[in-house]
């Protein structure tokens, strides 16, 4: 089945009651090319064999399984290990190697690698990173977090086990390197996983991480509106620390402001946050239900005198020194947690947990 075409009037059906319902269940898609938002209604409407799009659209309002179905189907989920190699061989030799260069300090390096998928780039990145810091026999230490919108396909990214089929491209040496079989494929070694946060966030409404030194975005603003994908570019300069890096992939349609960003490689899409611009998001809209960090809230020191001296110099000190802490009622559920707890904290494979005892590192299970 192909989209409904427009009416008598020529105007295409309005899409609005369908992004109403995919958000009242959780899913925000509002910024996305109305392209591929058709093409993944028409699916949908074919698997309920329903030709009229108004009633598809009352399927939505009252079907909230029906609405979860749409929300999995918008989620593009297509990725690999090392897409395009000769971009990650630009990227080793601009990018990682003048990071690496610098003098070791106490905080890792964060790298952000938004729309992860089922984590191919995420651990694409965590093993380039282990080659470029072996080879330089440093000591540098890493966090990457890894985020996403389609929570099975980060249940996946968790697990690290992938089919031959997938894994076998990488060569014998990253293999025997960075996996170990598994059934009848291949998971990546424990040592890897728990360099990776893999964790739940819409790109378009959520709110960023930030002082991120490298954000990995391949090949998703290609289905975001122009609109949209300006925003995005506002957010990656908000999240990235002055000088650092942005990564995107080769089919992308639109560059960063040029004030914003500076080339380092045009063909392989890599850029340099600016030093001079000032950061902000100015009329970016976050989801009420997005706010789940403190690292998120760094910049939001607006509204600091209405607190009191204490209440400021503890968020400043909090902003600052990345403490970490963590919320829990009774029953072990966490409620918020404040600072760099990806240390400490991660998601195990299989289904998303809140409990601080599952979520705990393995190597602080038993304190």
């Amino acid at each position: 089945m192909t989209f409904p075409a427009a009416g008598a009037d020529g105007r295409s059906p309005d899409l609005e009651p369908v992004l109403r319902a995919l958000a009242q269940a959780g899913s925000e898609f509002r910024g996305y090319k109305r392209g591929t938002l058709e093409r993944r209604i028409a699916r949908r409407m074919t698997v309920k064999r329903v030709s009229s799009f108004d009633t598809y659209c009352d399927i939505l309002r009252n079907d909230v399984d029906e609405a979860e179905a749409l929300s999995l189907d918008m989620m593009i989920g297509v990725t690999e290990f090392f897409r395009d190699p000769e971009a990650w061989q630009v990227l080793s030799e601009r990018v990682l190697a003048t990071l690496l260069a610098e003098p070791e300090g106490d905080q890792p390096l964060r790298i952000w690698v938004p729309g992860c998928a089922t984590g191919e780039e995420a651990y694409s990145m965590a093993m380039v990173l282990t080659e470029e810091i072996e080879k330089r026999n440093a000591s540098w230490k890493f966090k990457i977090l890894a985020s996403d919108v389609n929570r099975a396909a980060l249940a996946r990214a968790r697990s690290g086990v992938y089919a031959p089929g997938v894994a076998l491209p990488l060569g014998e040496r990253r293999l025997a390197r960075f996996f170990h079989m598994h059934g009848d494929g291949y998971r990546v070694r424990q040592e890897l996983r728990e360099a990776i946060l893999f964790t739940p966030q819409n790109l378009i409404a959520d709110p960023p991480f930030s002082r991120v030194d490298l954000i990995s975005c391949r090949n998703l603003l290609i289905y975001l509106e122009p609109e949209a994908q300006q925003r995005v570019f506002e957010l990656f300069h908000f999240s990235l620390n002055p000088k650092r890096y942005l990564f995107l992939g080769r089919s992308e349609s639109t560059d960063p402001d040029s004030i914003q960003f500076q080339e380092v490689s045009k063909a392989w899409r890599i850029y340099q946050r600016s030093p001079v611009a000032t950061p902000g998001i100015s009329g970016y809209r976050f989801s009420a239900r997005a706010i789940r960090r403190e690292e998120f809230q760094p910049a939001s020191r607006v509204g600091a005198r209405n607190k009191g001296y204490a209440e400021l110099v503890n968020a400043t000190l909090l902003a600052e020194h990345h403490a970490a802490s963590v919320l829990v009622n009774p029953a072990h559920q966490v409620l918020y947690v404040s600072g760099a707890a990806d240390e400490y904290l991660g998601q195990p494979a299989g289904e998303p947990t809140g409990n601080v005892l599952d979520m705990a590192r393995e190597n602080l299970r038993l304190k």
